[in-house]
């Protein structure tokens, strides 16, 4: 499935990452979040299910997580993916879409979701504290998690490309 986005050259991608990041603070919002959409060679996505006493119980999600004040979004997005999964992001091969929600605090989010590559630093996804089980999920299954409707999107628009 990742073949077919067209590959972005490092100069394009940093084009690509300085408009979200203008347009996000034009658009006042105070937090910005990356998420990583890992596919296998069968096209199936890792989505990850917090932890039932964290932010979102329950939730199944892209491995995600907050870029920090002065870090780059490509910082806080391979910084993210290694912590949250133990996914060493060797290339961000295209950017899928982005959408907002409120954090527990109530400050405005915006989750950039990009598709990356590759590998498992112990050979299988390592799981933060945030999270309790981890899935290989195909198109057909999606529907089987508790995910939510703009992580489904993302998916959706991952999939039919």
């Amino acid at each position: 499935m990742r073949d077919q986005w067209r590959r972005s050259t490092v100069e394009h991608m940093n084009d690509i990452l300085g408009k979200l990041e203008a347009q996000a603070e034009r658009d006042g919002i105070l937090g910005l979040v990356c998420g990583s959409v890992i596919a296998n060679s069968e096209g199936n996505v890792l989505l990850v299910k917090r932890a039932p006493d964290d932010f979102m119980p329950g939730i199944v999600e892209l491995p995600s997580g907050g870029v920090e004040t002065g870090e780059s979004l490509l910082n806080g997005l391979k910084r993210e993916t290694l912590e949250e999964v133990g996914f060493e992001v060797r290339e961000v091969v295209a950017y899928v879409d982005s959408f907002d929600y409120l954090s527990q605090s109530g400050k405005s989010k915006r989750q950039f979701n990009f598709i990356v590559s590759g590998s498992f630093t112990t050979g299988q996804a390592q799981l933060s504290d945030e999270h309790v089980e981890c899935y290989w999920v195909s198109p057909n299954l999606l529907n089987d998690f508790n995910v939510s409707p703009e992580t489904k999107n993302t998916l959706i628009k991952f999939w039919e490309k």
